[in-house]
């Protein structure tokens, strides 16, 4: 498939001589934790390592924002628009459109906060101290607390999930694509519609 929109060359670098072979060198470093997952998850091992590739750079990118402040910052956006909304009752379409947009934003960050607060409950984890992407993804799969919660797996048995080292990584990735329909077999068509789930853009889906 040809990789066509305004973020072509940065998915087009994931299909790098240097990139495939780095990858490459991640599957024979990690092949248990990848064995392992794909045979529980009936997930093909290349996908997982392609995913991770592509979102962080197997870990090398994980981004730099407190992801408590970018649901916050979204929150408190909302709540100064709904202030100036009370004082100018003749908001134009446009804006009206723009609002709307923003509140199902907000409800969207309310609930990512929400779910924030839960794992810090469950875990002990310090929120304060996760960073992720400016879009409140973290780790090295780059999940959302949501997904955090309902996706995450332990899959060393230690009481906790962490989607910063690589095995809790590995499965969660695999527990997510099961879930949401992936069947083993890299070229199936269908499961094109399963990473599209993961992130969506097209550009993602070829690139995977």
């Amino acid at each position: 498939n040809v990789i066509n929109d305004d973020r072509a060359e940065f998915y087009r670098s994931f299909l790098s001589p240097y990139s495939i072979n780095i990858a490459y060198r991640f599957s024979k470093k990690w092949r248990n934790a990848l064995r392992q997952a794909s045979n529980k998850y009936q997930v093909d091992q290349e996908v997982l390592t392609a995913i991770l590739l592509v979102e962080t750079g197997l870990g090398n990118i994980l981004g730099r924002y407190g992801i408590i402040n970018v649901f916050s910052s979204i929150l408190v956006a909302d709540y100064q628009q709904d202030k100036k909304n009370t004082i100018d009752h003749t908001l134009p379409p446009e804006q009206l459109h723009h609002r709307e947009r923003l509140r199902k934003k907000a409800n969207w960050a309310h609930d990512e906060l929400e779910a924030l607060l839960l794992i810090s409950i469950k875990t002990g984890i310090d929120v304060y101290s996760i960073r992720g992407s400016f879009a409140g993804a973290f780790g090295i799969p780059q999940f959302l607390p949501s997904s955090y919660l309902k996706w995450g797996i332990d899959s060393d048995k230690n009481g906790v999930i962490n989607l910063f080292l690589f095995p809790d990584a590995i499965h969660s990735t695999a527990n997510y694509l099961k879930s949401h329909g992936w069947k083993k077999g890299l070229y199936l068509e269908s499961n094109k519609d399963v990473v599209w789930q993961y992130n969506h853009s097209q550009n993602y889906v070829d690139a995977v």
